[in-house]
């Protein structure tokens, strides 16, 4: 049986692999790079999910039909192994007008980020296809409530996740959700309180290794409207100021 196109599903099933390749992206960051954290944030966020709005409806149409050309058309399991092979094509076409025509400079990262991307998609492509999901016998309202549940999953996830798992939205994002993070975590602690506690939630913050003895130290810094001063002598604060008054 033929894949057939569906934008509902391609549209649903890019935002999960979009998604997916951001977290490639972040893992690899924190702990396979030299950074150890996230950087580029709303870049990385930006001009992935423009491209993987693109590719959803410009170029997924295109491989779709190409691909029930060929003999992997008889097993829908192999799909993926044709989006995922795609998707670097895809990449190379949408970069040449912002690398002089020179896409490969990018690096192998980035190509490999485009093959998760491609790769999820065409699973859960495939998964829609075969269940039926986000078919045509959705009503209106169902349809309509598909739409938004990415707009409802990035406002959880700007707003909400960093109070619901501040740890990881420190350690595994960047700007506004990692400062949240960072500012609600912060407001918990006090002087006298054990700085490999604070550390053990927002990990790197005050540079303290947790199975070390604590000798004395400092941290600073600041976010989006909000700066902070944390002093440590024999693994107790002894002096955190958090201005917010920016």
């Amino acid at each position: 049986m033929k894949i057939e196109y569906n934008k509902l599903q391609s549209f649903i099933a890019m935002f999960i692999a979009w998604f997916a390749g951001y977290l490639y992206f972040a893992i690899y960051m924190v702990h396979f790079s030299n950074w150890g954290y996230v950087t580029d944030f709303t870049p990385i966020l930006f001009w992935t999910g423009l491209f993987a709005l693109i590719s959803a409806f410009v170029f997924v149409p295109i491989i779709i039909k190409s691909y029930n050309k060929t003999l992997l058309a008889r097993q829908k399991k192999l799909f993926p192994l044709a989006t995922g092979a795609s998707s670097q094509l895809v990449l190379m076409l949408l970069l040449l007008p912002f690398t002089n025509f020179r896409p490969f400079e990018i690096g192998s990262f980035y190509f490999g980020y485009a093959g998760i991307i491609g790769c999820v998609f065409g699973i859960f492509y495939a998964l829609f296809q075969h269940v039926g999901l986000f078919d045509n016998t959705n009503t209106l309202l169902g349809k309509a409530l598909i739409i938004i549940s990415p707009a409802l999953f990035l406002v959880f996830l700007f707003q909400l996740f960093p109070y619901a798992s501040p740890t990881l939205a420190y350690k595994y994002f960047g700007d506004s959700i990692k400062e949240k993070a960072m500012f609600y975590v912060l407001g918990k602690y006090k002087v006298g309180d054990r700085i490999t506690d604070l550390e053990s939630q927002l990990p790197g913050l005050t540079g303290q290794a947790l199975r070390q003895p604590a000798g004395i130290g400092m941290a600073s810094g600041s976010g989006n409207g909000f700066s902070y001063d944390i002093k440590f002598e024999k693994g107790t604060i002894t002096e955190l100021v958090i201005d917010n008054s920016k």
